[in-house]
């Protein structure tokens, strides 16, 4: 029998599939909520000129992911608490022995003229206006650092991307020791940031990390994964979060600062040896490149279908406001460390351990469950009920119960930001994922910035009528988000009954 040409055959079935009643069904399906095509260009997913190269191995950027957040995330309460403890020293204030943990003194200053009370209530305020000056210095550089190199990854490679955060946080760790060893002064950690911030911080390596992974998967598989690279990042710093507090209650700041250190360094080694590279590099494109920059804003200029450039826009000002509360985390290290809770170093640590993993192994289980039922859109609203339930429990806790109860309620909030980022990347070509998560990253390094330079002046102005204030305010931004999810929602369910209707004419 001779056999069909399988090219002969492609013209006839696009040309049933056109017709109704099946152009219809295909419409529906592949169009529903705007989540299955991309909007860029009409060109295919697979197109030719990504120059995309699939590894065979499955277990790539997991260990990755794994190594840098174990290092990275630890930093975070480090940072927090040995500038919270030097700005106690600088006003011979240590609230008994910090490294202790005792929180009785601190649960025991309600008198408010009490000076020991005014004391501890001006090291608070200090902390957190030192964490600011910490947080600004850092992300600005990361703005511009994690655009160019988000761009340039599309061309030259994601390695290269991933390199660089690893080799700044490297810097900053071990600018962090020099810090500690010789007891300089507070101030001396902004050369830290600067390091950090240079190189792209967490900007630049989740963006890097991300598009890695859009290299590899497909549509089908893409929001589970990212959603499993996402929830990696919170159980892996919680795991090491976890035996923070003890180790600076037994040890201090300095040894945590040294395992950061080797794990880095071990992730240095991991991604130059034995990670592929999935993008073949253009000769072409040259290094330093103000096009570079300007690729970013072409994701959202690019023409397509109606309110396009809206609806991207609109994801992307849900992951701004929505980021600015999730991510930003400096200002409830100090609220529980003040009065009543008093948290000391071992059960902050307890806590941000139970509140990562909670939420990032909730939000991996809802999206294996609740997918059947519920498109991405779904599950970021279900995603902003649960953050905004977090918050309001958070904002009136006076005792450990209630504040234990905050995570098991926020359980899905760890949904929003990896399903705005998995509804984004289905608009977008595999030849502009690295400058679509360019502009991701920028937008949650700027929510980490903008958050901070409100809500740290917010909890330092509100500490004397109402200390949880600031999660009001916070609350009040995620339902903005979650309005702006609903207007997305109609946006596209427009756009499709008006494709749908032309269709059928």
């Amino acid at each position: 029998m001779d056999q069909i040409e399988p090219c002969s055959l492609g013209p006839v079935i696009i040309q049933v599939l056109q017709t109704p009643p099946f152009s219809k069904f295909k419409h529906l399906r592949m169009e529903e909520l705007g989540e299955r095509k991309p909007l860029v260009l009409p060109e295919d997913d697979n197109d030719a000129s990504t120059s995309l190269t699939k590894p065979r191995r499955l277990i790539i950027i997991e260990p990755v992911v794994l190594l840098y957040f174990m290092a990275y995330v630890p930093m975070i309460p480090l940072t927090e608490q040995y500038l919270y403890y030097k700005v106690g020293q600088l006003h011979n204030y240590t609230m008994g022995e910090y490294n202790a943990g005792n929180a009785s003194e601190c649960g025991g200053l309600v008198n408010k003229s009490d000076p020991a009370y005014i004391l501890l209530q001006t090291v608070q305020a200090e902390s957190s206006m030192f964490l600011l000056y910490f947080t600004l210095v850092q992300t600005v550089p990361a703005l511009f650092t994690t655009i160019f190199f988000g761009a340039l990854s599309d061309n030259l490679g994601r390695k290269i991307a991933m390199l660089v955060p690893i080799c700044g946080n490297v810097l900053r760790s071990i600018t962090f020791l020099v810090i500690i060893h010789f007891e300089l002064h507070p101030y001396w950690t902004f050369l830290a940031a600067v390091f950090e911030g240079l190189s792209g911080s967490i900007g630049a390596a989740l963006m890097a990390c991300f598009s890695y992974l859009i290299d590899i998967t497909t549509h089908k598989q893409r929001s589970f994964r990212i959603t499993v690279l996402d929830s990696m990042i919170g159980i892996s710093g919680a795991m090491a979060s976890l035996g923070v507090g003890y180790w600076i209650k037994a040890q201090g700041f300095f040894y945590p600062y040294i395992l950061c250190t080797s794990l880095q360094t071990l992730n240095l080694l991991y991604v130059s040896c034995f990670v592929p590279e999935t993008v073949t590099r253009n000769p072409d494109i040259p290094i330093v490149s103000c096009s570079h920059f300007t690729n970013v804003a072409k994701v959202y200029r690019t023409g397509g279908e109606k309110y396009r450039q809206v609806r991207l826009i609109l994801l992307l000002i849900v992951l701004f406001i929505c980021g600015m509360p999730l991510i930003s985390s400096s200002v409830v290290t100090l609220y529980l460390l003040n009065t009543p809770l008093c948290l000391g170093p071992v059960m902050l640590g307890i806590y941000s351990s139970i509140w990562l993993i909670v939420r990032y192994v909730g939000s991996v289980i809802a999206v294996k469950l609740f997918s059947r039922w519920l498109q991405d859109t779904g599950l970021v609203i279900l995603g902003c009920f649960s953050f905004i339930g977090y918050l309001l429990i958070t904002a009136f806790a006076t005792n450990n119960i209630v504040l234990f109860i905050g995570p098991a309620v926020g359980v899905f909030a760890s949904l929003i930001i990896p399903m705005v980022r998995s509804i984004m990347s289905k608009l977008i070509l595999p030849k502009m994922q690295g400058s679509l998560f360019a502009s991701i990253a920028c937008m949650e390094t700027l929510s980490v910035l903008v958050g901070s330079s409100i809500f740290n002046p917010i909890y330092q102005h509100t500490l004397n009528f109402m200390r949880g204030f600031v999660f009001i305010i916070e609350t009040s931004m995620v339902f903005i988000g979650l309005l702006l999810t609903v207007l997305y929602i109609y946006l596209t369910r427009k756009v499709v009954k008006a494709k749908t209707s032309n269709q059928d004419r």
